[in-house]
């Protein structure tokens, strides 16, 4: 957990899921990995007082599929990526990716609306206002769950996202 990271930007994301910011969520909020801000987000969850907020610190790459099958969606703020391995592994577990278009496998494997959402990097405001506006479904993840599924699983075809002609917003 780190500044390039921005995961103080997920959890003010997480926050607005609320629908008044004090109800917590029904949504439960992990963050898998450890760094130097831990502490700090550690203290801001606290502040909500919810229980829907845990810190899971290092995950060891064996135990990370049994997370990838827990979720319903995996959100990756970064403003920085060279690829993001990460990404392959949860649309492998068919599971949607939120994410931001600093990422560079974006392009190649995640479709906007098929298997999950991209957005410009992620500032508070940006993912408040792309939360409060889109932050997905129950059904939207279930739909783009299928679309993961479909895109991880394609018999060997080279064609990425990017040939698709999708729009980023």
């Amino acid at each position: 957990m780190n500044m390039r990271k921005r995961p103080s930007d997920l959890l003010d994301a997480y926050v607005c899921v609320s629908p008044d910011s004090q109800s917590e969520p029904r949504l439960y909020f992990l963050y898998a990995g450890d760094g130097e801000m831990r502490r700090e987000l550690e203290g801001k969850a606290a502040t909500t007082g919810w229980k829907s907020i845990r810190f899971l610190g290092f995950l060891n790459q064996s135990e990370l599929p049994a997370y990838y099958d827990l979720c319903d969606a995996f959100v990756m703020p970064t403003v920085f990526e060279p690829w993001g391995f990460v990404v392959n592994e949860v649309l492998n577990a068919g599971k949607p990716v939120i994410g931001s278009d600093q990422v560079g496998c974006r392009p190649d494997l995640v479709c906007d609306g098929v298997n999950g959402l991209s957005s410009r990097p992620a500032m508070s405001l940006i993912w408040r206002a792309r939360c409060a506006t889109s932050w997905p479904t129950r059904n939207d993840a279930r739909k783009w769950v299928a679309g993961a599924w479909k895109s991880s699983t394609a018999g060997g075809s080279r064609r990425t996202c990017k040939d698709s002609g999708q729009l980023w917003v």
